[in-house]
C-alpha cells in the first residue's frame, strides 16, 4: 500500500525458497513441537520445558533482530500479526549467533533457515514435519517461505536478466549452494 502511495508498483518474482527451522540443544529431549505452542513460546505463555514435555527448566528465547526478515516471518506466520515476541526474548544481530548461542546453552530455543542446520545444534520437527529440500518444495513444511525479487514494474533490462540468471540452472545451484531451496529439486 506505501509503495503504490508513492508511486511504485511493486511486482514480486519468487527466486528460491527457505525452510525456517525450529533449533534446540542437542541435550534437549524435545524432538516436535506445535506452530501453536511455538507462537506460545515466542509469546512468553509457555516458559518452562516441561510444559512441552521436556526437562524442568526455563525456556530460554532467541530470536533474530526486528530488521531481519526471518523475524518478520516469525512475527506474522508464529507469534501473530497482533502478537508480540516475549520481553525475555534475546535478540541476536546474525544466524550463526543464534546458532552459536543454542549450541552452548540447554535451554535454548532459537530460529534459523534451512542452510545454517549443523551438527552443534538440534532440529525439532514442527508440526510432526522435518524441514528439509523436500517439504519446503512441497509446501508440507509448515514454516516454509518463498524467496523474492521485488522490482517497479515487470522487471526489464539489467534486473530482467538478473532475475532470468537467477531462475536458470546456474542461478538456482548458487541459491542451492547457499543453502536455499532452489525452486526445482
Amino acid at each position: 500500500m506505501q509503495a503504490k502511495t508513492a508511486g511504485v508498483d511493486p511486482v514480486t518474482t519468487v527466486v528460491a525458497k527457505d525452510g525456517v527451522v525450529i533449533i534446540v540443544n542437542s541435550a534437549n529431549t524435545v524432538t516436535d513441537i506445535s506452530v501453536d505452542d511455538l507462537g506460545k513460546v515466542y509469546r512468553g505463555e509457555i516458559t518452562n520445558w516441561k510444559q512441552l514435555g521436556g526437562a524442568d527448566a526455563p525456556i530460554v528465547l532467541l530470536s533474530r533482530d526486528s530488521s531481519s526478515g526471518t523475524y518478520g516471518f516469525m512475527q506474522d506466520e508464529v507469534i501473530g500479526k497482533e502478537g508480540k515476541f516475549a520481553k525475555s526474548t534475546r535478540n541476536l544481530q546474525s544466524t550463526q549467533a543464534i546458532v552459536d548461542e543454542v549450541s552452548k546453552n540447554a535451554n535454548g530455543i532459537g530460529y534459523i533457515g534451512l542452510g545454517y542446520e549443523n551438527a552443534t545444534i538440534k532440529p525439532i520437527n514442527v508440526d510432526g514435519k522435518t524441514a528439509s529440500v523436500e517439504t519446503v518444495l512441497d509446501g508440507s513444511y509448515p514454516l516454509s517461505r518463498p524467496l523474492n525479487m521485488i522490482t517497479d514494474g515487470q522487471p526489464s533490462g539489467v534486473f530482467k536478466a538478473y532475475i532470468d540468471w537467477i531462475l536458470s540452472a546456474d542461478g538456482q545451484k548458487i541459491v542451492a549452494d547457499q543453502g536455499f531451496v532452489p525452486l526445482t529439486k
